[in-house]
């Protein structure tokens, strides 16, 4: 026996136990301490949890992870509380790093609705910073991002540039002069920017690994295949599966495989990656299709105008809907379920329209496809979503950031938006995540969102509608169990059972005994990954 935990707690649907035996990277047997001691051997290493709560390894279900290993090399302006912070964070960063020739600044992570003055910056802000090394600077949401005057001219958008024809933008000033505020172009910055090696994409997964370990991952569910620039979208997946070969991976993790458009999704399946291509511990698990924008930048596509901007639906990314259809159908033909990014109801709709057509074309083919994000919905798309068997990949993180700007954007929608307790009321499967970068990947904020729809922030304001709230044992298990069955792993990870991999999560209380107001404040002991320890705070 390769690892053995005894005087702790954990539970699954059989009952409560003290002790887990793991051999051979799963788990071989649980029961009372005397039991399970009975099978230590010289080489088990044994561990005495005194009195802690043992999980299911948390499974964060939609992330950007290549990204935040990328984001080490940026500027991180989470921080920052107005444009002049930008602009002094943006020159202290200069002066600690010495940029290649050729090379970008890159920062990501503001958010206007944090500033004292809530306005976007423009170019001419960031040339401040720097006029002659090219600099963008990415929103929280990632949907908008800002560019200088040095990147502009290298990305080619002028005063003569027309405006793109599939719904993004750029903005201009009162010359008529492109201001450096980029609505869903970032594409064109990312073409501009130098390519990493493929040697570079696996230390970037290595930094993003560790982290995920401290946080108590062992598991997630990623969209890496054009979050960062690449020479070849195929540079990842290759950089992931020379990680597994050298056990360098310390996290599970399953591709969401980004694709926009029919090219590159046939050119995908043409190069012989399909459904479960890969290992235990990088496979590739759906194919994800971007709906439309966000919210705080008003690219959501909304079926009726936004309350706080008439005329204005946001951003419908597909206005050829044949395309959209094509491609769920081509992804439902080729067994491979679908992930799309749906913040907007019309979104959402478009998209439950795309699935419902793949599965009345294909009816054998019984695929588990989803929503990500399902944030802005009503009543009859909850319906067709539980009658169609769609999940929603939900990240109740989010409202730490939304609670202040949503009404405003949606009114009287909001009653049906961001509403968890509803979906799980009708059935609606759901799965637990961060977005990360867009917000920490922390599982334990999350939790606490979801269960009590409190601000960390501002502990004194009251839960935004927390008739939508979700237990406990509901955001636990969506988090573990409901994550693995949205990748298909169901049968082997999210509960602690003989035969399924050794995977766990130790905090440093036990959850189910502390106050909700606690859980904010939890801390993670140790992480297990295959029965190997890949995170440990001396418990």
């Amino acid at each position: 026996m390769e690892l053995i935990l005894y005087n702790g707690k954990i539970k699954n649907d059989s009952g409560e136990f003290s002790a887990i035996a793991c051999d051979g990277g799963s788990i071989a047997a649980l029961g009372d301490d005397e039991s399970i001691l009975a099978m230590k051997t010289e080489k088990t290493n044994i561990i005495d949890l005194k009195g802690k709560r043992v999980l299911p390894g948390f499974n964060d279900s939609h992330m950007h992870f290549l990204d935040i290993g990328y984001s080490f090399k940026k500027l991180n302006l989470r921080d920052a509380k107005s444009v002049e912070d930008v602009i002094d964070m943006g020159k202290s960063y200069l002066l600690d790093r010495d940029i290649p020739e050729g090379g970008w600044v890159e920062a990501y992570n503001w958010n206007e609705f944090n500033w004292t003055e809530k306005r976007l910056p423009t170019r001419y802000d960031l040339d401040k910073i720097t006029k002659d090394i090219p600099m963008v600077a990415s929103r929280v949401c990632g949907h908008i991002v800002i560019v200088n005057s040095k990147a502009l001219e290298l990305i080619g958008i002028n005063k003569d540039t027309p405006q793109p024809e599939d719904g993004s933008k750029f903005e201009v000033d009162e010359n008529g002069e492109p201001n450096g505020v980029l609505h869903e172009l970032f594409y064109r910055v990312t073409a501009a920017i130098p390519k990493p090696s493929v040697d570079d994409i696996k230390q970037m997964i290595i930094l993003a690994a560790q982290e995920a370990s401290r946080k108590g991952l062992t598991s997630l569910q990623s969209d890496d295949l054009e979050v960062i620039p690449t020479k070849d979208t195929a540079d990842v997946i290759q950089a992931y599966m020379e990680l597994t070969k050298e056990n360098k991976l310390a996290v599970r993790v399953s591709e969401q495989c980004y694709m926009q458009d029919m090219k590159k999704l046939d050119k995908f399946y043409e190069r012989g990656f399909h459904y479960g291509y890969g290992n235990d511990y990088y496979k590739l698990s759906c194919i994800k299709i971007v709906a439309d924008g966000s919210l705080g930048g008003r690219t959501a596509w909304l079926l009726d105008d936004y309350s706080d901007e008439k005329g204005q639906r946001g951003l419908q990314i597909y206005k050829d809907e044949k395309e959209i259809f094509d491609m769920v159908e081509c992804a439902h033909a080729h067994n491979m379920p679908v992930a799309v990014h749906c913040i907007g109801d019309a979104a959402a709709k478009q998209t439950i329209d795309a699935i419902e057509n793949a599965m009345k074309k294909h009816p054998d083919i019984k695929l588990r496809h989803g929503i990500v994000h399902a944030q802005i919905l009503n009543k009859e798309l909850c319906m067709r979503m539980r009658e169609l068997g769609i999940q929603a990949f939900i990240q109740p993180v989010f409202i730490q950031s939304d609670m202040d700007m949503a009404e405003d954007r949606i009114g009287d929608r909001i009653k049906t938006s961001y509403n968890w307790r509803t979906l799980a009321d009708m059935g609606i499967h759901q799965s637990m995540g961060t977005d990360s970068p867009v917000e920490d990947m922390d599982p334990i904020a999350n939790i606490y969102s979801a269960v009590t729809r409190k601000s960390i922030a501002d502990p004194d304001k009251p839960a935004w509608y927390p008739e939508e709230s979700l237990s406990l044992d509901e955001a636990i298990k969506f988090y573990t169990e409901g994550s693995a069955y949205a990748s298909g792993d169901e049968n082997i990870k999210g509960v602690l059972k003989a035969g399924y991999l050794a995977d766990m999560t130790i905090l440093d209380k036990d959850i189910y005994e502390i106050d909700e107001e606690e859980i904010k404040n939890l801390k993670v002991c140790m992480t297990i990954v295959g029965g190997k320890i890949t995170y440990e705070n001396i418990i």
